[in-house]
């Protein structure tokens, strides 16, 4: 009789595949759609007329989020346990390196493989919890932000119905994570044993690893620290088309950082290759961006990203002896909640 734990192993593995070939077909169409009616040497001038000076501010905002984010993490495991915790910022950086080159989004993986190579009392659900959290965090205070600004841009009116619509989902998980009624409502009721008990044990793990949420003192740490993090990405951003001599406010550029957060959730190819010049192209149009311009920054932006991530979670994953252990071992870690 064939083990229903390695059955189980094979549909996720079959699930991921499916999920990276319809992300390299979506990328691929994208990207056609994104680069259609522009030459190649269109881009390359645009390229070229850039003014680099702004590329160092660039790179260093960009690393300085990564140490705001490993700043907040351990807001979120301090409160799920008293620390201290080791080697957070190299799991940090280890884990958005492996988000935006390696498919099946492994980063995630990979970030709290390592945390636990440093510290074995985590259990990984309760790791990866911690990590839904922030996620829950990043919509909610990024969605506040840009309803902040939205009456000072010339913005379509589907943006402002997207944001209210995203702001009232991360609220309503975030309301839900706060209330401990919630939590204990579920594990009074559910069983230790059985499918229910496994789903017990998620239970439970997301409630430890979501005590950030119901914790004033760390939740405000943490919802700070995110928008210091949004607010940096939006400078990135800016620096992008300020270098490449783009007409466009900080603020909007602000707004535009919230649709990509979102439209790059979508299915793609590692690096977001022709999903994001696509969305470039279609959340920059309402701003009076053209076609040009909207790649020339996309191209920016993503030769940034992978510059800063490729820099410091290579040197992770080169430093790390064992550290493709963790890849070999990611297609079943996320079939158990704990350990």
């Amino acid at each position: 009789m064939a083990d229903p734990a390695a059955q189980q192993r094979r549909a996720l593995l079959d699930r991921r595949w499916i999920r990276l070939g319809v992300g390299l077909v979506l990328s691929g169409v994208a990207l056609w759609l994104a680069v259609r009616g522009t030459h190649l040497s269109e881009i390359e001038n645009a390229l070229g007329n850039a003014d680099w000076r702004w590329l160092p501010a660039m790179l260093a905002i960009k690393a300085g989020t990564l140490a705001i984010k490993d700043l907040r993490w351990r807001c979120e495991l301090g409160a799920m346990s008293p620390g201290p915790y080791r080697a957070t910022f190299r799991a940090i950086g280890l884990g958005y390196f492996g988000n935006i080159v390696l498919p099946f989004k492994l980063g995630e993986i990979l970030r709290v493989g390592l945390l636990r190579r440093y510290n074995p009392t985590v259990r990984m659900g309760e790791a990866l919890a911690t990590i839904a959290a922030e996620r829950a965090l990043d919509g909610a205070i990024l969605a506040v932000m840009v309803g902040a600004v939205l009456n000072t841009v010339n913005a379509p009116g589907w943006v402002m119905l997207g944001t209210i619509i995203l702001l009232a989902a991360m609220l309503g998980v975030i309301g839900l994570a706060m209330l401990p009624s919630v939590h204990r409502f579920f594990l009074d009721r559910l069983p230790d044993r059985g499918l229910l008990g496994v789903a017990r044990k998620v239970v439970a793990a997301l409630t430890r690893g979501t005590a950030v949420l119901r914790q004033p003192r760390a939740f405000t740490a943490a919802a700070l620290l995110t928008a210091v993090a949004w607010l940096a990405e939006a400078v990135v951003f800016y620096c992008a088309v300020r270098a490449l001599g783009v007409s466009l406010g900080f603020t909007s550029t602000l707004v535009v950082t919230l649709l990509l957060s979102v439209g790059l959730l979508v299915p793609s190819a590692p690096g977001q290759i022709g999903t994001h010049q696509a969305l470039c192209v279609l959340f920059l149009a309402p701003f009076g961006v053209d076609q040009l311009q909207a790649l020339s920054i996309s191209f920016v932006l993503q030769g940034v990203a992978l510059s800063v991530l490729c820099s410091i979670g290579g040197f992770v994953m080169v430093r790390e002896a064992g550290a493709r252990e963790l890849l070999r071992r990611a297609p079943s870690a996320e079939t158990s909640a704990v350990d």
